[in-house]
């Protein structure tokens, strides 16, 4: 595709590792064993295969003490059976033994998964109850966290389907698990309090006004903890705070074996000399950032295993200041107890950051440059690691206010985040559960209110790809049974997708309020992509990214509009000379979306040919995208640049039909809607009222309506190529001057996609799907055209719309000023 440049303001998821056992294909969805693409990685590990159990299984490392008796609970998973769809719940039993004896007991019902006492079910429940929401997908809890477990009993498992009449049906054998075994012995506690640990003081610290500081005290619980788990394997080392007890501690490293159970409150210290690593290049003016509250290090020679973070206490990271009235901005925020920082970015953070304004603050005081730069992205997260097997966070825990992400982990196996809640929003730069280069990973039960995205998949880079393709793909993960709240990306995928993502399965989700939904980045030829996706059973609501009233900042120039569905091979970055990158082999039903302030499926395939061929690669357009049962109301139609091999089965917007529902794709190859082949090619569009006009002497505007896409005017705030999305008016062949067109202002500054207008020509959306566009020719421009017959063109970027004006011998010229059209 060749663009023209345009000016700005023309025109213009027994016991399972992260559950990696079992297929889907009882479940009626498509195996994940498809075939690479020609030059892709081959992902042939079973990892890398199976992404859900076919059966009942133990989730792994969830055996868990209960906060407040002597009993253990675990999470019962499961995957969704064939024919799954007339389940509306499920119901769970158990049959208990000694171990001594031979035969279990009866099964005895432990009762409905809809009943299981998660931060997500609680949000489900909430979002249900609101009867604006009665036409949402529906979904079904597949989990249930199962309590009052004795040690050293054998328990075995059983799931059946629950239909509407509440009728029960039983499911295969698969769905019965073998023996359950809980451990006979209880954990060894290292216990951390207000008065320290083991002899050891909290320290009085200045910084935190005076308030008792346990950063030593914490450490050397962990490192006796790790001694232990390492001496007596099985054994299970927890270090605790209790409940009641508030800690406050700086920069600490988890180790091998050790479980943290935060059941009272962890808060991070404002002492910023508690966060300086060691043996490193940092300074305090230098990019290098500060350490983590909780940092979990291993190495690729030292890799960590077995570490825990569990509890029903705060993990707090002291990062911005908190808004004083709740979360005005978050739905349901009151009822799910969810909260809102003040603005936080670059230009407030002197002024309401805490933990994050003083690492900015001591930068700064130390000659360190202010904005955007080394002193801001200095930074900490919350939780943080890399080169880890089998890590677990979990249990009711709540992670709140980073200074910068909440967790972030890398080149790891069987990572599962399960039933936590998690509070960023509104904070620059917090993702909430961002993980790279993984191999198994689950998410679950979680509520998610993030200041980024809410879960974000990553891949390896260019270098460990080339040393060993198919080890470096990061896959096998399940994305099920979360409430997520604001963020930029409900499920996310990159913008890291150099090694490839694949094999992900993301079902019974609910968003409500993020920027996003389904978002999928990737710069401009940074090469790999997301591949064998399956996303369906999810329900999403009021996606947006305004804040008060106003476009989020955080959000400009990242094609963050609300979009429900987003495939962008154009997130802002250079050229690179890796490979395009590619989504491919996703299959997408049963969704409903119920609000956006864009495109319902957005797939962003524009691209510059010259610098395309500057960097020697080839374009490769989204490919074998599969919609079916997809449902928008209140959402823009499909913006779609460059898609092939795909198709388009029951998927309806309100209001649009036929193709007028396709009126702003381009590039459609061998794409077929309801098995018709879908609009191709540019298209000759109606111009629907002022067509055609013989205009009278005093005539002071003349209103086009078309049914092309508004949006093909619109300017973007995005890399410069993506102007292309724009047009211009052509009279008799010749475009008008540039000057002529109204002032466009970038979508940041706007709330809806409004265009500005001035005295010549006006450019504005008709109908709330915007599909169409009003062009309105002013008196002054009016006054221009010659007398006589004159073609005019209304070009958009697929397509354009024709229509003649009649001039008569004398068009009063008028200075009056004319309302906005």
């Amino acid at each position: 595709m060749k663009f023209r440049t345009i000016r700005t303001g023309a025109l213009a998821l027994c016991t399972v590792a992260a559950l990696a056992l079992g297929t889907l294909g009882a479940a009626g969805v498509a195996s994940a064993a498809t075939l690479a693409q020609k030059d892709e990685p081959q992902a042939t590990s079973p990892v890398n295969v199976d992404r859900a159990p076919t059966g009942a299984v133990v989730l792994d490392q969830s055996i868990i003490q209960d906060s407040t008796s002597d009993g253990l609970g675990l999470t019962l998973v499961w995957g969704k059976p064939a024919g799954y769809e007339q389940f509306v719940d499920y119901a769970v039993y158990r049959a208990g033994k000694k171990r001594q004896d031979a035969a279990y007991g009866a099964f005895s019902r432990v009762g409905l998964a809809s009943s299981t006492a998660t931060p997500a079910q609680h949000a489900f429940d909430v979002f249900r109850a609101d009867p604006s929401n009665a036409a949402a997908q529906p979904t079904t809890t597949h989990n249930l966290l199962i309590s009052g477990l004795e040690r050293g009993r054998d328990y075995r498992f059983r799931v059946a389907g629950v239909l509407a009449d509440g009728t029960e049906v039983a499911l295969p054998d698969a769905y019965t698990t073998g023996t359950v075994a809980m451990p006979n012995e209880r954990p060894e506690k290292f216990q951390v309090a207000n008065d320290g640990y083991a002899g050891i003081l909290p320290v009085a610290s200045a910084a935190d006004g005076g308030a008792f500081v346990s950063t030593t005290a914490l450490q050397q619980a962990i490192d006796d903890a790790s001694a232990f788990a390492v001496a007596n394997p099985g054994r299970q080392a927890e270090v605790v705070i209790p409940r009641n007890a508030r800690v406050i501690s700086a920069a600490v490293f988890l180790k091998t074996g050790v479980t943290l159970r935060v059941d009272g409150t962890l808060t991070a210290s404002l002492d910023l000399a508690g966060y300086v690593p060691e043996g490193t290049q940092f300074t305090m003016v230098n990019a290098e950032k500060f350490l983590n509250l909780i940092n979990v290090e291993g190495t690729s020679q030292a890799r960590l295993q077995n570490v825990r973070i569990i509890g029903t206490g705060t993990i707090d990271g002291q990062g911005w200041k908190h808004r004083t009235d709740g979360a005005p901005n978050v739905a349901y925020g009151d009822q799910l107890g969810l909260a809102e920082s003040l603005p936080s970015t670059f230009r407030t953070i002197a002024e309401n950051g805490l933990l994050a304004g003083e690492m900015y603050r001591q930068c700064v005081a130390a000659g360190g440059p202010t904005g955007d730069s080394n002193c801001y992205k200095k930074r900490s997260n919350l939780i943080e690691g890399e080169h880890i097997d089998n890590m677990y966070i979990g249990g009711g825990l709540r992670l709140q206010n980073p200074a910068n992400s909440v967790t972030g982990f890398k080149y790891l196996s069987n990572y599962i985040v399960n039933g936590i809640t998690v509070q960023s929003f509104n904070g620059n730069n917090g993702d909430s559960i961002n993980v790279a280069r993984f191999k198994g990973f689950t998410a679950l039960n979680n509520v998610i209110n993030s200041g980024d995205d809410n879960i974000v998949l990553n891949a390896g880079n260019i270098s460990e790809y080339q040393k060993d393709p198919i080890g470096a793909v990061a896959g096998s993960a399940w994305i099920f049974d979360n409430y997520l709240a604001r963020g930029h990306g409900a499920i996310a995928f990159g913008s890291g997708t150099t090694s490839w993502i694949d094999n992900v399965l993301v079902e019974d989700n609910i968003a409500v309020g993020t920027s996003d939904g389904i978002r999928a980045k990737s710069k401009p030829g940074s090469g790999g992509g997301v591949r064998f996706v399956t996303v369906r059973d999810m329900a999403m609501k009021d996606l947006t990214n305004l804040v008060d009233g106003q476009v989020d900042p955080l959000t400009i120039g990242y094609q963050m509009d609300g979009a429900p569905f987003i495939f962008t091979t154009h997130y802002p970055g250079d050229y690179t000379k890796t490979r395009w990158p590619s989504f491919h082999d996703w299959d997408i039903s049963r969704v409903t979306v119920d609000g956006s302030r864009t495109g319902g499926i957005v797939v962003d395939g524009i691209h510059d040919d010259a610098k395309l061929a500057a960097a020697g690669i080839p374009f490769i357009a989204s490919n074998r995208l599969h919609f079916r049962d997809v449902h928008f109301t209140n959402t823009g139609i499909p913006l779609i640049d460059e898609l092939t091999d795909s198709s388009f089965e029951n998927v309806t917007f309100d209001g649009v039909s036929g193709d007028a529902v396709w009126a702003d794709s381009k590039g459609l190859k061998n794409v077929t809607v309801d098995g018709a082949a879908a609009p191709e090619g540019d298209r000759d569009f109606a111009v629907t009222a002022g067509g055609d006009t013989v205009l009278t002497t005093d005539q002071q505007e003349l209103r086009l309506v078309t049914d092309a896409s508004f949006r093909r005017f619109y300017v973007n705030t995005l890399p410069e190529d993506v102007l292309a999305r724009v047009g211009e008016i052509a009279v008799d062949g010749v475009a008008v001057d540039a000057s002529l067109y109204p002032a466009f202002g970038p979508k940041s500054s706007n709330l809806p996609l409004v265009a500005g207008t001035d005295a010549a020509i006006s450019i504005a959306p008709v109908q709330h799907t915007n599909i169409g566009t009003a062009i309105t020719l002013r008196a002054p421009f009016l006054a221009s055209l010659a007398p006589g017959c004159h073609d005019i063109e209304l070009r958009f970027q697929n397509g354009v719309a024709r229509t003649s004006v009649q001039v008569p011998q004398v068009v009063a010229a008028t200075t009056e000023t004319v309302p906005n059209g």
